[in-house]
């Protein structure tokens, strides 16, 4: 969103943004049959939030209320959130084993403009449920979700298959991530790592004591 007038223009700054975002999700959008709401109120980057879809009528959907996590990281609005269900549903835009709603299937996301809402999205997911395509394929039984593991990843932004190897290895900090690209997995490798401990030769030094000497003076 911008502001502006005479040909300039201000880029409304991702907070204000977001809180926009809050504000109308509060009061309530259109008839009631999408909303959303921020998961933590303390998370001052407002990164996670909940929204719920009831399905459209006439519709394998119809009467079913479907929950999804969108993500906004810290690009949001410049790009756009991800997005997941936590209901399983079985839509084409839909990965059916992690519920992650696909860029690439799924128009909005993959032609992301900064004046796109997380409103938007829910509204056009509803209207992809009530299209020619997804409108009678066989749903999973109502109330079944995807699973804990999917959805804990996901609250740490893991969406690649190198993040969920990591995620696996208990990887989630700056300093995991950097431990684990010397695969560091074992009590023994992170307090090697802890004292710079890379090479061959630097874990035979480790494991004699030798912590401190740089590696051109231990001769």
């Amino acid at each position: 969103m911008t502001l502006g007038s005479g040909g300039s223009s201000v880029v409304v700054p991702r907070n204000f943004r977001l809180l926009e975002e809050l504000e109308r999700g509060e009061k309530g959008i259109g008839d009631g049959t999408v909303s959303y709401g921020m998961d933590d109120g303390d998370d001052i980057y407002m990164r996670s939030w909940t929204g719920t879809i009831i399905g459209p009528h006439n519709s394998v959907h119809e009467g079913r209320i479907y929950q999804l996590k969108l993500f906004c990281d810290k690009d949001y609005p410049e790009k756009p959130p991800t997005v997941r269900f936590h209901s399983r549903v079985n839509l084409t835009c839909v990965n059916h084993e992690t519920g992650v709603v696909e860029p690439k299937k799924f128009g909005i996301l993959g032609n992301w403009q900064r004046e796109y809402t997380m409103e938007d999205i829910l509204i056009r997911l509803k209207k992809e449920m009530a299209s020619p395509h997804n409108r009678k394929l066989v749903q999973p039984p109502e109330g079944h979700v995807f699973s804990m593991r999917d959805a804990e990843m996901f609250s740490y932004g893991v969406f690649s298959q190198r993040d969920a190897e990591m995620f696996s290895y208990g990887v989630l900090s700056q300093r995991d991530a950097e431990m684990f690209s010397y695969g560091v997995f074992s009590q023994r490798d992170a307090e090697m790592f802890s004292y710079g401990v890379f090479s061959q030769r630097d874990a035979e030094m480790f494991s004699y004591g030798v912590f401190y000497m740089h590696v051109e003076n231990a001769q």
